[in-house]
C-alpha cells in the first residue's frame, strides 16, 4: 500500500520490432503487490527461449503481450484502442492518493486534483485510516467522485467500517477482504450499497472467473500491466457477459504502460477509471508526448499502437541496462 513519496520507480521497458516498425510494452512490478521484482522480470526476459513466455513472471508476459499489440497497431496505422474494439474519446482522471500523516495533507493532496479539474480521486484506506478521513474529503468536496481501495487489509465482512464507510456515498469500495476471500466478499456485498471492487484478487482469467461465479464483485479491475491486453480483454468479455461493471487500472507504469491502460479504458464496458496526467506521478518520462489533461480528461489520441513513442534521448539517460535480442 502507498503510505509515502516514492522518490524512484524501477520498471523494465519491452520493444518488439517486425518490418521497422516497433511497439512497446512496459513491465511493471511492485513490491506486495506481484509476486516478481524488476530483476526477476529482467533476468527472464533476457534469457528465456521462444516458446517458454508461458513460464515468465506475469509482469514480463503482460509487457511482452502489450509490446507485440502496440507493434501491430503501429504497423497498421491504428490506434490500439481502436484495434481492440474500443473507442476514440475523453477518460475522466481519478488519480489514486496514498496514506497520508494528517488528513490535513489528504485534503491538500485531493484540493490539488480538484484545482486541476479532476472529477474523482482514490483514497487509501486501512485500519486505522478510513471513516474520518474519507468523511472528511466526502464533506469537503460533495461533488467529487469518491472511492476507496482497502488492498485488503480488513479481515471480516463484518467489520463495522464497512456499514459506516457505506454511508458516505463513495463510488465503489476497492479490495475491501484479502484477495483470497470471496466467500467474505460476497457476504459484504449482500450487506453494503456501495459497490465491492475487486484488484487483487484478478489477478488472470481464471481468477476472474472465480470472481464471477462466487458473485464477489460489482466491479473488477483491468490491469494490462498485470495480464496483458489480451488478458484484459478475455477478462473484459467475462464481466461484460456477467453483468459486471469495469475499472481500468495499473501498476504506476511510464507513460509506456498507462498508455496500455488507456487503450484498455476506450472499451464501451469499462466505467471507472484510476488515472491521471503523466506529471501528477513523474517528474521525468520516457516518452516524447507525456499523457496531459484537459479539464480533468486525457484524450485517446488519434495516432497509431499506443499514441506515444520512447524519448530515446531520455531512454538513454535513464536506463540502468538494456539489452537486444534477435529472432525471438
Amino acid at each position: 500500500m502507498a503510505t509515502a513519496l516514492l522518490e524512484h520507480r524501477r520498471t523494465v521497458l519491452v520493444g518488439v520490432e517486425r518490418d521497422g516498425v516497433t511497439g512497446w510494452g512496459e513491465a511493471a512490478p511492485w513490491y506486495g503487490v506481484t509476486p516478481e521484482n524488476t530483476d526477476d522480470v529482467w533476468a527472464a526476459l533476457t534469457s528465456y527461449q521462444p516458446g517458454d513466455e508461458q513460464a515468465l513472471p506475469g509482469t514480463a508476459m503482460a509487457a511482452l503481450d502489450e509490446a507485440d499489440l502496440d507493434q501491430q497497431a503501429r504497423a497498421v496505422d491504428s490506434p490500439l484502442g481502436v484495434l481492440i474494439g474500443g473507442s476514440l474519446k475523453a477518460l475522466p482522471c481519478s488519480p489514486a492518493i496514498g496514506i497520508k500523516g494528517s488528513i490535513g495533507a489528504l485534503e491538500a493532496e485531493v484540493a490539488a486534483a480538484v484545482r486541476l479539474g479532476y472529477p474523482g480521486v482514490k483514497l487509501k484506506i486501512q485500519p486505522g485510516w478510513d471513516h474520518e478521513p474519507v468523511s472528511a474529503i466526502v464533506g469537503l468536496f460533495p461533488k467529487l467522485e469518491v472511492g476507496v481501495d482497502a488492498n485488503g487489509s480488513y479481515g471480516d465482512s463484518n467489520d463495522p467500517i464497512f456499514p459506516m464507510l457505506d454511508k458516505l456515498g463513495l463510488v465503489y469500495i476497492e479490495q475491501p477482504l484479502p484477495a483470497f476471500d470471496l466467500g467474505g466478499l460476497s457476504e459484504l456485498r449482500s450487506q453494503i450499497t456501495t459497490p465491492v471492487c475487486l484488484d487483487e484478487s484478478v489477478l488472470s482469467v481464471v481468477a476472474a472467473q472465480r470472481v464471477i461465479a462466487a458473485q464477489a464483485a460489482d466491479i473488477l479491475c483491468l490491469k494490462p500491466g498485470r495480464v496483458g491486453v489480451r488478458g484484459a480483454l478475455m477478462i473484459h468479455e467475462l464481466a461484460v457477459a456477467a453483468g459486471i461493471a469495469l475499472k481500468a487500472t495499473g501498476l504506476l507504469e511510464s507513460s509506456i504502460g498507462r498508455g496500455h491502460t488507456m487503450a484498455v479504458a476506450s472499451l464501451s464496458g469499462v466505467t471507472h477509471l484510476d488515472l491521471a496526467a503523466t506529471r501528477w506521478y513523474f517528474r521525468k518520462d520516457v516518452t516524447t508526448a507525456p499523457w496531459e489533461a484537459d479539464d480533468g480528461h486525457i484524450a485517446v489520441p488519434n495516432l497509431p499502437g499506443i499514441g506515444t513513442n520512447v524519448d530515446e534521448e531520455q531512454l538513454a539517460a535513464l536506463a540502468g541496462r538494456s539489452v537486444t535480442r534477435d529472432n525471438l
